[in-house]
């Protein structure tokens, strides 16, 4: 989508809890540029957009720059201001985050999509709208653009964005492909379907359309996640990607083991994700727990793949899976 233009005021933000900072009121933030994102920490699409947001906030914070995050959570979970703040330390943001738990800041802004950028002038006027499929190099000019109309006479710094963005290619708008599997989210492959707050005993195909997920053995399809319940059952997708990841959690945040294996062998350690783990049994695995993204795999280059994921009880929820063809930085390492 191309940079929207406005010249309306910002409405201020009222969320439900402040990390990072304490409240922050633009109008009391008059002749300082900000930059508004509006993200969800357990998206995919958004967390690659926090590269160019933490390249924002370090380079131009300089330059009189502010830089406030707006926490829209697409799922249950997303609603916990500590998980929120864990999965903030993970990927490295540092500036205020407002968490917007009842949307009444996204409904202000008239947000649709995640992730959504806005810039506010010096006078708290709205002036540029951008969200995740469009330009982000024409979002940063627009940005220097209010920098430069606040008076900063001084060299600013190189437009960041073109070092990770492939004009001719927009990769930017295509690397990224999420599959959701609640039955309020999404479709599975199999041909059973969903059968909404119900178990029920699912078959492989042995057929896989790419980028849909089917299931073996008996699932619960919840509104927001599949959950497996008998010792038999997996979840399979076949994927075209570089890095693989999945939405998972487990019920009171216990431990639960889910193991990967790759067309149908045990996944070679120079593929392993940043999540994944080699058990005592050398087979590979995640320990789910927290609810949050897991890394599993991480190809040298773009591949094809059929990905087969085991939990070995019914307290992990699939909520989804995501792929990628690019490498997702500065993610911090927690124990």
């Amino acid at each position: 989508m191309a940079l929207e233009v406005f010249h309306r005021e910002a409405p201020d933000l009222y969320g439900t809890v402040w990390l990072h900072s304490k409240p922050l009121q633009l109008s009391t933030l008059e002749n300082r540029v900000i930059v508004l994102h509006f993200f969800d920490s357990a998206s995919l699409k958004c967390v690659e957009s926090l590269q160019f947001v933490r390249m924002w906030a370090r380079h131009y914070g300089e330059c009189g720059v502010i830089v406030i995050g707006v926490h829209v959570p697409q799922y249950s979970f997303g609603k916990n201001p500590l998980l929120v703040e864990e999965s903030l330390q993970r990927f490295n943001v540092w500036y205020p985050v407002v968490i917007d738990n009842d949307g009444l800041i996204a409904l202000a802004y008239n947000v649709q999509e995640l992730p959504t950028f806005f810039l506010v002038d010096r006078e708290r006027r709205l002036r540029f709208k951008f969200t995740g499929d469009g330009n982000i190099v024409e979002f940063e000019r627009a940005l220097r653009q209010l920098v430069s109309e606040c008076g900063f006479d001084e060299e600013l710094p190189e437009v960041l964005s073109l070092k990770h963005h492939d004009e001719d290619e927009q990769f930017y708008r295509v690397r990224t492909i999420d599959i959701a599997l609640g039955y309020t989210r999404g479709f599975i492959g199999n041909p059973e379907g969903h059968s909404p707050e119900s178990i029920v005993e699912y078959s492989d195909p042995h057929y896989y359309l790419p980028d849909r997920c089917y299931f073996h053995g008996q699932w619960l399809s919840e509104r927001e996640a599949m959950r497996c319940f008998n010792d038999q059952g997996y979840c399979v997708v076949q994927y075209d990607a570089k890095d693989v990841y999945a939405l998972l959690g487990s019920e009171r945040e216990l431990p639960v083991e889910v193991t990967v294996e790759v067309d149908g062998k045990v996944v070679p350690e120079s593929d392993y994700g940043r999540d994944l783990i080699q058990s005592h049994r050398s087979t590979s695995i995640l320990v789910v727990s927290t609810a949050r993204l897991y890394h599993i795999l991480s190809h040298q280059t773009r591949e094809k793949h059929t990905l087969k994921l085991i939990p070995s009880s019914s307290n992990v929820a699939f909520y989804a899976l995501a792929t990628t063809s690019h490498a997702i930085a500065d993610v911090v390492h927690l124990n």
